[in-house]
């Protein structure tokens, strides 16, 4: 009874002893009139609902495979939550922008380049937090931001690009100061590498969003998905809010930044 013919029969079997009680108890009720025979055909009628509610508990028993039960519950729930996420994105979107004057990105595609856009209004100070296990900017936009920072330089416009990177420390990979070094030469190259500030911050099991701030005037906070998980795809950008950007850097400067150890100065105590 556990392949699929035999269930299909088993329910078919069931379907047909139901219909044969319940058209015993319908020739019994609406064209006999000799009581014995009227009785007899109740009685096999009931019978008969018997053997069907038997079949019917049977066929359930059998049908009932909680692997299969389980998949289809969590294929149904990421339905709903699909559907619901989808429903509420825009309404999400639109009242976070009136509320707040915020602005949700969705996508690599969409976040980057609009961490680009805000970049080229610097007027002094780059702020930002990221987790090394975390999703990495690609090296182009390294290289587009360094670019950024020469040309403001080439303005009398001296930026200052401050990162605080969280990992455990005692778990860094061996390429680890290989890899920093190659993003560091991006900025080196386009002559802005002393205008760079990288601080490591210890944290066992490291999770966090990335944030970054354009002076104290725009803001975007970042973060991976259950979906996604290497690269960015999902982001809240503050355009034009000094108010959360000046509190975001405060935040950053006096209580996340202090307590960052200098790249070089841990590189050197190795």
């Amino acid at each position: 009874m556990s392949s699929p013919h035999f269930r299909k029969l088993g329910w078919a079997v069931y379907v047909i002893i139901f219909l044969v009680s319940i058209l015993l108890y319908a020739i019994a009720a609406n064209y006999l009139t000799n009581q014995l025979l009227q009785n007899f055909l109740i009685n096999c009628s009931a019978g008969f609902l018997v053997i069907a509610l038997v079949f019917f508990l049977v066929n359930l028993c059998f049908s009932y495979d909680p692997e299969k039960e389980k998949e289809e519950e969590e294929k149904s729930e990421l339905k709903k939550l699909v559907a619901e996420f989808n429903l509420l994105k825009g309404f999400f979107s639109t009242a976070l922008e009136r509320s707040f004057g915020g602005k949700y990105l969705r996508g690599p595609e969409e976040i980057y380049p609009s961490a680009l856009r805000l970049y080229k209004t610097v007027e002094k100070n780059i702020r930002v937090i990221q987790v090394f296990a975390g999703p990495q900017p690609p090296k182009e936009y390294a290289e587009a931001a360094a670019k950024i920072m020469k040309e403001k330089k080439l303005e009398n416009k001296r930026i200052v690009f401050e990162a605080i990177l969280f990992l455990d420390i005692s778990k860094v990979p061996s390429d680890f100061v290989a890899r920093v070094q190659e993003r560091q030469k991006i900025y080196t190259e386009n002559d802005v590498g002393e205008q760079v500030f990288l601080k490591l911050f210890d944290m066992k099991d490291p999770v966090g969003m990335t944030v970054f701030i354009v002076d104290r005037k725009h803001a975007h906070i970042s973060f991976p998905t259950v979906q996604t998980g290497p690269q960015l795809e999902t982001s809240i950008e503050f355009e034009n809010n000094p108010g959360l950007a000046s509190d975001m850097a405060d935040w950053f400067d006096k209580i996340v930044y202090t307590k960052g150890i200098l790249f070089k100065d841990w590189q050197a105590k190795k």
